[in-house]
């Protein structure tokens, strides 16, 4: 029998239902943070509360930030790669308000975007408790606001921070002036990556359990698998009109 960690079992306990509620809690929580993330002072404040390590602060050297499944373990880890010396990296809090705080006072900001209906897939499966309506609103949150500031910060693609993230580190030392040493993508150095990853998660779940595979961000068959049904029904009529408003602001970012 799976145990309740088992994201076969958390994804099913919505899969029936295709108003996809959440959960009342879950929901409010999620609403709140997504509204109060966008705002600078409020969303680094309470980040630096939560998770002080990862938060924006006076000697960050640059930050990292994009939605939930955007790659953002993968660069933050591999960011630091090669450099001269130990970068501060504020990253992972997914919150915008760290980029904007960045902007704000020139330190360099990479900004990861995937494609909105990928992104939400892939956290509604370990979040089964939010509906999928409102992580698609959270994806438009965290990206909207960031618009007047895209002068400011470099964008990383998924695509392309997975596949030759140097090259989007070059593109970003040439748009922001900045001289970070290029990330080297080799099999060796992803695969170092990915070590580091697994062991930051194995902190927080047990590598043995059946949600690690869900959760970390290694390329998985299991997790393809049960966020394709996801994706599936993102693609549908009931958020059409969200999900393209979602892709139109992908584009704006992308195409830049």
């Amino acid at each position: 029998m799976p145990s309740e960690a088992d994201p076969e079992r958390r994804y099913r306990s919505r899969a029936p239902d295709d108003s996809d509620h959440g959960r009342f809690l879950g929901n409010a929580l999620y609403a709140t943070k997504t509204i109060v993330g966008a705002r600078p002072t409020l969303g680094v404040w309470i980040t630096r509360l939560r998770r002080p390590h990862l938060a924006f602060r006076d000697d960050t050297d640059v930050v990292v930030e994009g939605y939930p499944k955007s790659a953002n373990a993968f660069v933050a880890h591999a960011f630091d790669t090669g450099q001269p010396r130990q970068l501060r990296v504020a990253h992972t809090t997914h919150v915008a308000g760290q980029v904007i705080a960045a902007c704000r006072r020139d330190v360099p900001a990479l900004v990861l975007i995937r494609d909105p209906a990928q992104a939400v897939s892939r956290i509604a499966l370990v979040r089964p408790d939010i509906s999928l309506g409102l992580l698609l609103r959270g994806w438009i949150r965290f990206y909207r606001p960031l618009l007047p500031w895209r002068a400011g910060f470099a964008v990383g693609p998924f695509g392309a921070v997975t596949s030759d993230l140097g090259a989007v580190m070059r593109r970003m030392n040439e748009r922001l002036g900045t001289s970070f040493t290029p990330f080297d993508h080799t099999p060796e150095n992803v695969r170092a990556t990915f070590e580091a990853m697994e062991k930051d998660w194995a902190t927080r779940i047990d590598p043995d359990a059946e949600a690690f595979d869900v959760h970390a961000g290694r390329p998985s068959p299991q997790r393809d698998a049960l966020t394709t049904v996801i994706e599936e029904k993102l693609r549908g009529p009931n958020y059409a009109s969200k999900l393209a408003e979602a892709e139109d602001l992908e584009r704006s970012f992308v195409e830049d």
